[in-house]
């Protein structure tokens, strides 16, 4: 798989800038090899090397790339085209305020609890 030449810390370097998208529909439809091949020209081939990987189901674009500043311009150059999957439909973005609120009613209630806690414990330790 790799030239016996490069040691492995440069194999791990080589390889440690990654990068995750997820396809949406139309991209689905497309042969891999023409995905690959516009996402490497989409991103004016920063990466070393693309590949599709399928996880239940759906399929991500994975990239590598060559170091880290390759890894941080392609990532602006996708957030400026809007091409990452933002939260753009408004049932992603209830979905999204339903769980923050869900979340912050439990911190409410932790927080409350440490409260009565940490007043019984003051209480006690002030009676001895």
């Amino acid at each position: 798989m790799f030239d016996t030449k490069i040691s492995s810390r440069n194999i791990k370097k080589r390889y440690s800038y990654q990068a995750v998208k997820k396809l949406n529909d139309q991209e689905n439809e497309k042969n891999e090899y023409t995905i690959i091949k516009d996402c490497i020209k989409k991103y004016d081939g920063h990466r070393h090397f693309a590949k599709i990987i399928k996880i239940n189901t759906v399929k991500y674009i994975l990239m590598y790339f060559n170091d880290e500043q390759e890894l941080f311009k392609a990532t602006y150059d996708s957030a400026m085209n809007k091409d990452l999957n933002a939260l753009t439909s408004k049932e992603v973005v209830d979905k999204f305020n339903q769980l923050n609120s869900d979340f912050s009613n439990r911190i409410e209630n932790i927080s409350g609890k440490e409260d009565s806690a940490s007043k019984a414990c003051s209480q006690f330790q002030s009676t001895r």
